[in-house]
Parts: C-alpha cells; structure tokens; sequence
C-alpha cells in the first residue's frame, strides 16, 4: 500500500460533508458533471439526511479527495453505486477501491440492507471496468449507445452479490431462444444453473389487435403522482425500474392505456418504467407506438426491463424491435423470491463503437448484441420462404 493510500481515512459522509463533497467533483469534472447533487451544497446536504442514501467520502488532511456514492431500494434489497470520483494526485493508490469496499460491507455486512449492488461502468477507458472487476463485480451485459454526450457511450452492467443472493432465486422456467446465448454468458460469470428452453406454448401469442389513439404528457409532476397512485392501487402491469421516476406519461385520451417514461434532458435517454394496459391491447402495437412517439419529440434511445421467466412479454418485446443487451440474475425481490430480469435495448441512431475500450467478456457480451441485431433485423426476410 502506497503512502498516500495509508494515510487516507475512509469514512461515511454526513451533510457536514456536503460543500467538500461539491468542491471535489468541481476540481475533478470543472463544473461539467450532469448530477445537481455534485453542483449544489445544499441539495447535496439534503440527499445526505435521507437514510436510504450512503455517501463514501476519502479524506486526507481534512480535505475531501474521493467519493462513491450508494443508493439503496430496501424494498427488493437492493443498491447501485456510481459517481465515483478521485483527485488526480491521488490515484493509482486504490483510494476508490478502497472507498467501494466500506460501502459495499457497510450495506452487506454491517447493516445487513442489500442482496446485490450494481454498477454501470463507462467503456471509453478501461480503468472503470478494471476497478469493478478487482472488486469482484460479474459482468452483466452492456448498453449499447447508451449516453450521448461529446461521443457515444456504451456502457457495461456489473453487479456485486451478498453471500446468499441467489438462495431464493426463482428457476423454475423456460429461457426465451432470444436470451439463451446471453443467459449462458452471466451463467459461466456468476455460476449459476442451466435453464432448459422455453416451449413453443411458452411463446404462444393471443391474437389481441384493440388499438387506440395516444398522446404525451410532459407534465414531471403530474406523471410521478399518477405513476405513484397507480401502482399503490395495482393498476400497472409492470412497475420495476430501480432508481427511476417517471418525468411523462403516453396515455390515451380516455386514460385506458398509459405507459410511464423518464427522458433524461442532456442525452435523451429513455426507460420505460410503468405500463397500464388492458389485456385484449397488443403489447408490441404498445411499445412500437410508444417508441415511435418519443422519437418524434427527440429519443435517441429506449430501455425497458422484462421478466426473464415472461417468454409471452419478451416475444412481445422483440417484434417491437427492441434487443436482449443484459441479464441481471436475482433483480427484483418479490415476497422472499428473486426474480431474474432481462434488459432490452432500441437505438434510433446509427450504432458508434469506435472509442469502446472494452474488457474481459464486455467483448463477449457486445458480439452477442451485434449477432441478435442481425439475426433480428438486418437480415432480410425473403418473400415465401420459410419463417
């Protein structure tokens, strides 16, 4: 351990903390990071009082000079970590590693909170992937085209699992033929089992084909509080997107149909995190009508979250042309079981991976995507023949 490393304390940040925490993301990101958190003391010292937030600070001499940041959902024991930051002069000493390591225990070990803490980690250089990775952290999958900042950015899924995540995991089910190949990538990476295929009346389709005219609402409020009263009704049909609220909703003019988003203003990345539907309305006429709209008001790209053991919904998903990138084993917590879920991805630019800086098998999982775009949709389906 370098000098430097040894002589830094790691600890939990308190609203205290607040204006340091603000004045080093300011020297490491010149004022450009996109969170308000790291901008606005006392935003910053606000999101510090809330229990569900764990903020892991460096320090040395009194001066803050890194930080990670954990936010937790206790409902399905479950944390993600991001916004790790360290001084220039004082990396190469492990100081994130280090600074994860007292978050990751604090949330497993000392509070017993979490099953699995999970990561995006930027692709544009290594050094992001090769810290999750030391740190024990699977790889998951990638977002292709994910971010739009100054260039595309495709970022890669990682996730770190307590002792005993997977005990109540739910197997019994058929894997999608769609999600076969990616499934058998997080199997060999978290040692999990095989899955047999999913039967032809496992992917069966009802004939439904009710349509309806819909509509956006941009309206943030608005679309959180019906987004909130729907679900404490159980009026959505899916509602599981961690760490997202919805900022609009697509709706029908009459309300039988809506579909809840969040629309990042910077890159114009979306996920579709609620949907109300009546059953005899065709959840791919849904989701195609839907991508077709935010298209129009400026989308670049499109995320939404299936149940990996729902082979009816991820068919649907696939002829709405979205494509399996990830799979996250043990995601949700329903009851004492953990479901699996699949992540599906559609991008509306051209695909642009000239500066990935991929690592390990972030290059497996990228080959997979690129040979279920063109199995799914490049290759052209030749009148009469054989489907």
């Amino acid at each position: 351990m370098t000098a430097i490393a040894a002589k830094t304390d790691i600890r939990l940040a308190t609203p205290a903390d607040a204006m340091g925490i603000t004045l080093l993301y300011q020297q490491v990101y010149h004022g450009n990071y996109p969170n308000p958190l790291m901008r606005d003391s006392s935003i910053l010292a606000r999101y510090l009082r809330d229990p569900a937030n764990v903020w892991v600070i460096a320090a040395s001499d009194g001066r803050i000079i890194g930080s990670v940041v954990y936010e937790t959902d206790d409902a399905h024991r479950l944390s993600r970590v991001f916004g790790g930051a360290v001084l220039p002069e004082f990396r190469g000493a492990s100081v994130l590693e280090r600074a994860m390591t007292v978050g990751y225990e604090h949330l497993t070990r000392d509070t017993g909170r979490v099953d699995a803490v999970y990561a995006t980690t930027r692709t544009s250089t290594p050094a992001p992937q090769i810290v999750t990775e030391r740190l024990g952290y699977k790889k998951l999958g990638i977002f292709p085209n994910v971010h739009r900042t100054d260039v595309y950015e495709t970022h890669c899924l990682t996730a770190l699992f307590a002792e005993g995540a997977f005990k109540h995991r739910f197997r019994n089910f058929g894997l999608h033929p769609s999600i076969a190949r990616l499934y058998g990538i997080v199997q060999a990476e978290c040692g999990l089992e095989p899955l047999p295929p999913s039967t032809a009346e496992d992917m069966s389709l009802d004939d439904f084909n009710k349509t309806l005219v819909l509509e956006v609402i941009t309206a943030s409020q608005f679309a959180l509080h019906r987004f909130e009263k729907l679900k404490d009704e159980g009026h959505l049909q899916s509602h599981f997107y961690p760490f997202h609220s919805p900022n609009m909703v697509i709706t029908s003019p009459c309300q039988t149909v809506e579909v809840f988003v969040y629309m990042a203003g910077a890159d114009k990345y979306c996920t579709i995190i609620g949907v109300k539907k009546p059953r005899e309305y065709n959840f791919t006429w849904l989701l195609d009508s839907c991508s077709r709209i935010l298209q129009e008001i400026g989308a670049r790209y499109i995320e939404v979250l299936v149940r990996a053991d729902k082979a009816k919904t991820i068919e649907r998903v696939l002829e709405a042309r979205f494509i399996p990138c990830a799979y996250f084993p043990a995601f949700q917590l329903k009851g004492e079981t953990r479901y699996d879920f699949v992540v599906c991805s559609r991008t509306f630019e051209i695909l642009d991976f000239r500066n990935l800086k991929l690592t390990g098998i972030n290059m497996v999982f990228l080959e997979e995507y690129l040979r279920n775009l063109q199995d799914y949709y490049l290759k052209p389906k030749l009148f009469g023949a054989p489907q």
